[in-house]
């Protein structure tokens, strides 16, 4: 959806990526930084980073005092804001059907930079007034948190809870080592399971186990890492115990009380 709009603080663009799971794909951002290559590749879980932009701006396109402030530089008469308020509307309408929406994104939307405290939206005032100069836009910005674990990024958005408890260290050290081990794969620095097994002298198996936690959901692994009383299940359970459902909705209700 937002292929060729997302770059990062630097400017460098995000490429699509994915992976697959029990027949299931997973679709992720990957941003990558050839001069800076002791760092690892930030990667953003597509659903999350998506679902963030549409909320902005189905909040922006639907709210009339927010257009009327963004359009202020253009010095447009009453009848003029009032076709711009609109067609915001209309925008809004046509975000929510996924057929088009692609094309919609393309028209309101300059880039999103990604930042680390923020998703910054740059959007094309063309969109909503018909010949106002390509170059105007007004920014949309997305207060947000990304928290980083072996390579899976997750987001954080305003509204969120941060309150701490007492995360498992052996809970948060399994989810680890399965996100860096199915990196290993993903990348091919590991050929096989049995490889990872081998090196690290534990069974096939229980790498095979960790590497399921790779797919969890990404609400699941905050709940983790911060310690969340909700989850239900033990370390032991949730680690070596449960056949985790490949669908985030259906995992939370495995693992929540």
């Amino acid at each position: 959806m937002l292929a060729g709009l997302l770059v990062d603080a630097e400017g460098t663009a995000f490429t699509c990526s994915h992976a697959v799971k029990n027949g299931r794909r997973y679709r992720y951002y990957v941003c990558s930084r050839p001069q800076r290559v002791e760092s690892k590749p930030l990667r953003l879980p597509a659903h999350d980073i998506e679902a963030a932009v549409l909320g902005e701006l189905k909040r922006f396109l639907t709210d009339e005092q927010a257009i009327a402030e963004a359009l202020s530089p253009l010095s447009l008469d009453a009848h003029e804001l009032n076709l711009a308020l609109v067609a915001g509307k209309e925008l809004a309408t046509s975000l929510e059907h996924a057929v088009g929406r692609r094309d919609t994104l393309l028209k309101l939307i300059r880039h999103v930079a990604v930042s680390e405290a923020a998703l910054v939206i740059d959007f094309k005032l063309d969109a909503l007034v018909p010949g106002a100069p390509p170059e105007a836009v007004h920014q949309l910005n997305v207060s947000v948190e990304f928290r980083r674990l072996a390579g899976e990024t997750t987001i954080v958005l305003p509204g969120a809870s941060s309150q701490q408890g007492n995360a498992d260290p052996a809970l948060v050290k399994s989810i680890a080592r399965g996100f860096a081990w199915f990196e290993e794969l993903a990348t091919g620095r590991s050929e096989t399971v049995t490889a990872i097994a081998k090196r690290e002298r534990v069974s096939d198996r229980y790498v095979a186990q960790l590497v399921d936690l790779a797919f969890l959901s990404p609400d699941i692994v905050q709940a983790s890492l911060n310690g969340d009383g909700s989850i239900a299940l033990s370390t032991k359970q949730l680690v070596l115990e449960t056949e985790l459902d490949p669908l985030w909705k259906a995992q939370e209700a495995q693992v929540y009380g």
